[in-house]
C-alpha cells in the first residue's frame, strides 16, 4: 500500500468510527430523555475526535518542542542508563 492509501483507510475508519459513535450517542440521548427534565441531545454526548478545524500542524508542534526544551533543557528528565537494573 502506498502511504495515500494507508492515509485514505485510515481516514475511512475515523469516519465509519464516528459515525457509529455519533448513532449511539443519540440512541442513549434518546434513553437518557425518559428520565430527564432537560433535553439531551446526541451532539451533547458525544463529537467527533478529529473534526475539520483541528488538523494537527506537526511544523506547530515540533517548534513548540523545540521552545520546551530550550526552556526546559536537554537533561530535564533524567533517564537512567543502566537498563532497568539500577536500584
Amino acid at each position: 500500500m502506498s502511504m495515500r492509501e494507508v492515509d485514505l483507510a485510515i481516514q475511512a475508519y475515523q469516519w465509519r468510527f464516528n459515525r457509529e459513535a455519533e448513532l449511539l450517542a443519540h440512541f442513549t440521548a434518546s434513553i437518557m430523555n425518559m428520565w430527564t427534565k432537560s433535553h439531551i441531545r446526541g451532539r451533547d454526548l458525544y463529537r467527533p475526535i478529529l473534526s475539520k478545524e483541528k488538523v494537527i500542524d506537526l511544523e506547530k508542534k515540533r517548534k513548540e518542542f523545540e521552545e520546551t526544551v530550550k526552556i526546559l533543557g536537554v537533561n530535564a528528565i533524567p533517564i537512567k542508563k543502566c537498563g532497568g537494573k539500577c536500584g
